[in-house]
């Protein structure tokens, strides 16, 4: 069994091993970012965060949470999940549902259903949730 080392060559054109301390000494140790630079690197970018549209609440499209989605169909506002997956059986019939949620859009509450086609095609649809009409998302 050989053991391979590795080695360099010196100036005089000899072979002599490498030492791992011999390399971690070269390393050059850089001073660690000072904090006022990175509190100015976190301030810009978190100022960038801010959508557009959050001052304006009014076009805000949320989803709502499980207990609201739970309470909207109990109180009859929107039909429920199975309700609306099966409209849209009637035009998206090889389509795949991927992920359902319940939203407002536009005052009103839509399930937007993401769909895997049979050709691996990614669609969103929304349906709405007080009627079962279908729409495809652009």
């Amino acid at each position: 069994m050989r053991r391979s080392r590795a080695s360099i060559v010196s100036e005089n054109g000899r072979f002599s091993p490498v030492r791992s301390g011999s390399v971690h000494r070269r390393a050059v140790n850089t001073p660690p970012m000072p904090v006022s630079r990175i509190l100015l690197a976190v301030l810009v970018l978190g100022a960038f965060d801010q959508p557009a549209n959050a001052a304006d609440p009014s076009r805000q499209d949320s989803c709502l949470t499980k207990a609201e989605q739970r309470a909207a169909v109990d109180a009859n506002r929107a039909i429920s999940l199975a309700q609306a997956i099966k409209s849209l059986r009637q035009y998206r019939k090889h389509s795949e549902v991927v992920r359902a949620r319940l939203c407002r859009h536009d005052e009103k509450l839509v399930y937007v259903l993401t769909l895997l086609g049979r050709s691996g095609k990614v669609v969103d649809a929304t349906v709405d949730a007080v009627n079962g009409e279908f729409h495809t998302s652009p």
